[in-house]
C-alpha cells in the first residue's frame, strides 16, 4: 500500500512536466535528461548576461534611458529571459526531489526516450531570442555610428556658425565705418567743398562773357563746360579759358577762408595767355572784383600797360608794370 501510495506522488510530479509514462524508470530518466538539457543552459545563461551587460554599457554610452532604450522586442526577450531563469530554478528543485526519491526508492536509470520536446522548444525559442538580441545589437550599433556621425556634424556646424557671427558682426562694423564715413565725408563736402562750388560758380558766371563758355565744378573741384548741350572736360578749354577758371577758384577759396574781412588780392600778370580782346573785357571783370576788394595787379608785358591804365585812377586797384 505505501508503494502504491508512493508510486501516485511520483506520477503526479512527473504529470506536473508532462510524462505519463506508466513505466517509473523510463519518466524518470527523461525527467534527469532534462534537468541534464537545463544544467547545459546555465553556459547560455552567462552568455546572455554578459550580451545583456554590452547592451546595457551601450545605451549607457549613448546616453539613454534604461527604461525606454529597449525596443518592444527586447522587453519580450528579457520577459522570457526571466521565465527561463524561473523555469530553470524549478528544474533544479524537481531534480533535486528526484534524486532524493531515487536514493530512497534505490531506482536505477534506464536509456532516455525519444520524447525531448520540451527541452527542443526551448532550445529554439532560446536560438530565436538571442537572433533577434543579435539584431537589436546590430541596430544599436548602427545608431550609435549615425549618432558620432550627427555629433560630429553639429559640432561643425556650431563652428560655421560661430565663424558666421564673427564676419556679420565684422561686416556690421565695416558698414557702419562706411557710412560714418561717408556721412563725414558729405558733412565735410557740405561745410567746406559746397561753399567753394557754390562761390566758383559765382565768379565764373560773373566771368561768363570772357570766358565764352558756362562753367562748372562738381565736389572733386574737377571743372567742365556745357557745349552744344554736352558737358565736356577743362581739358578741351585754352590756356586763357583755363588762367580764368583758376583766378575764379582761388578767389572762391579766399571768401571761404576769410568770411568777413577779405585780404587784398595780389595778380601777377594772371591773364598772359588772353590777346588783347580777351584782356579788355577781363579788365572789365577785374573793375567789378575791385568793387568787392582790393586788388595789386602787376603785369610784365609792354601790351598790358595801355590796358591797365584805365584802372590805374581807382583807389581799390594798383597797377603797375615792371
Amino acid at each position: 500500500m505505501r508503494l502504491n501510495s508512493e508510486t501516485e506522488k511520483l506520477k503526479d510530479i512527473f504529470c506536473r512536466y508532462g510524462l505519463v509514462e506508466t513505466d517509473m524508470h523510463t519518466a524518470a530518466v527523461t525527467l534527469k535528461q532534462a534537468v541534464k538539457k537545463y544544467s547545459e543552459s546555465e553556459s547560455l545563461k552567462v552568455q546572455i548576461a554578459e550580451l545583456r551587460a554590452e547592451a546595457r554599457q551601450l545605451l549607457d554610452k549613448l546616453q539613454i534611458p534604461k527604461q525606454n532604450a529597449l525596443s518592444p522586442q527586447t522587453e519580450a526577450l528579457r520577459n522570457d529571459r526571466k521565465d527561463l531563469e524561473a523555469l530553470t530554478d524549478r528544474l533544479a528543485q524537481d531534480e533535486r526531489e528526484a534524486k532524493e526519491y531515487y536514493a530512497e526508492k534505490g531506482l536505477s536509470e534506464r536509456p532516455a526516450s525519444s520524447d525531448e520536446n520540451d527541452i527542443e522548444s526551448i532550445e529554439r525559442e532560446y536560438e530565436s531570442q538571442a537572433s533577434r538580441l543579435k539584431v537589436i545589437d546590430g541596430e544599436i550599433y548602427n545608431t550609435e555610428e549615425q549618432t558620432s556621425y550627427l555629433d560630429s556634424k553639429t559640432e561643425e556646424l556650431e563652428q560655421q556658425c560661430g565663424k558666421l557671427s564673427e564676419y556679420e558682426s565684422s561686416l556690421k562694423l565695416y558698414m557702419d565705418t562706411i557710412y560714418e564715413l561717408k556721412a563725414a565725408q558729405e558733412a565735410l563736402k557740405q561745410k567746406y567743398v559746397d561753399p567753394v562750388k557754390k562761390a566758383f560758380v559765382k565768379y565764373a558766371e560773373q566771368m561768363e562773357e570772357q570766358l565764352g563758355e558756362k562753367v562748372e565744378m562738381d565736389r572733386d573741384f574737377s571743372i567742365s563746360f556745357d557745349r552744344s548741350g554736352e558737358l565736356r572736360s577743362d581739358a578741351y578749354l585754352s590756356q586763357g579759358q583755363k588762367s580764368l577758371c583758376s583766378l575764379c577758384f582761388r578767389l572762391a577759396v579766399i571768401d571761404n577762408i576769410y568770411k568777413q574781412n577779405k585780404p587784398f588780392v595780389i595778380m601777377d600778370d594772371p591773364f598772359v595767355h588772353l590777346d588783347e580782346k580777351h584782356l579788355k573785357n577781363v579788365l572789365d571783370a577785374v573793375e567789378t572784383l575791385a568793387s568787392e576788394r582790393q586788388i595789386i595787379y602787376f603785369c610784365c608785358h609792354p601790351s598790358r600797360q595801355i590796358q591797365t591804365q584805365r584802372l590805374s585812377d581807382r583807389s581799390d586797384v594798383l597797377c603797375g608794370a615792371v
